[in-house]
């Protein structure tokens, strides 16, 4: 996940506020992002926030949840794109698929009980096949009931309801400041273990060994090339920063 630092830095620019408390309450190690998916633990974490910081705590509530969702699914996508990378697709168009669906995703994932706030369950159920078309079986049945159920509570909680609009703000932020969000994750050097970085190269390592086990030793040899891995990534940091500063200006 993100560091408390990346956490602030991102809090400051898009809540105009940022609170260690907070985070400290989200990544609690006993029930650390309980409250993305436990729509219990997210209730009570609101009437928390709420009543110590106000609406300006929700904001940085919501955000701090979008911006670990959007580190996992950026793991993916980037591992993912740097697959077609070394199979010869063009850097730039690899980009605009990077950040194109990390950013939809986003927005209506199903992994993350706050998309319930703006899509009702049967429209997210659906997407359940697009997204993540590799969960099956008991994984899929759980993650349905899970949003089955925390769907059913949210229409019965005015605290939950309220944050709707908070969600709405939060995402148009992150929108009109992706860039620089992408580009303050992938340069953060203090995730917890194990870092950004890492995890990239950790499912980049899963794609090679499986292709070995499939006996495709050139495919999972071009994927170890480590030289090829730090041309990628050097490049897509680059097209974050380009597209942040040409934003800024």
């Amino acid at each position: 996940m993100p560091s408390w630092k990346a956490h602030r830095e991102i809090g400051k620019l898009i809540c105009n506020f940022y609170s260690s408390e907070i985070d400290k309450l989200i990544d609690k190690p006993e029930l650390h992002d309980a409250s993305r998916y436990d729509i219990g633990e997210l209730e009570k974490i609101v009437k928390e926030v709420k009543e110590k910081y106000g609406e300006k705590g929700l904001h940085y509530l919501a955000l701090h949840h979008y911006v670990d969702r959007l580190a996992d699914i950026l793991v993916r996508e980037l591992s993912d794109g740097y697959e077609s990378y070394v199979n010869g697709e063009d850097i730039k168009d690899i980009f605009l698929s990077i950040r194109e669906f990390s950013l939809a995703l986003l927005r209506i994932d199903p992994k993350n009980i706050f998309s319930l706030l703006i899509y009702d369950f049967e429209t997210i159920k659906q997407k359940i096949g697009v997204l993540y078309p590799k969960l099956k079986g008991k994984r899929r049945r759980e993650l349905i009931e899970r949003l089955k159920s925390a769907y059913e509570k949210l229409q019965t909680s005015n605290t939950l309801l309220e944050l709707r609009s908070v969600v709405l703000s939060v995402l148009k932020r992150i929108e009109q400041n992706f860039d620089y969000i992408c580009l303050r994750i992938l340069m953060d050097e203090s995730f917890n273990s194990p870092r950004f970085l890492n995890r990239i190269c950790q499912s980049i390592r899963m794609k090679s060994a499986s292709y070995n086990y499939q006996g495709l030793e050139e495919r999972a040899g071009k994927l170890m090339d480590q030289n090829n891995l730090q041309n990628f990534i050097l490049a897509i940091i680059e097209m974050f920063s380009n597209n942040y500063k040409a934003i800024s200006e």
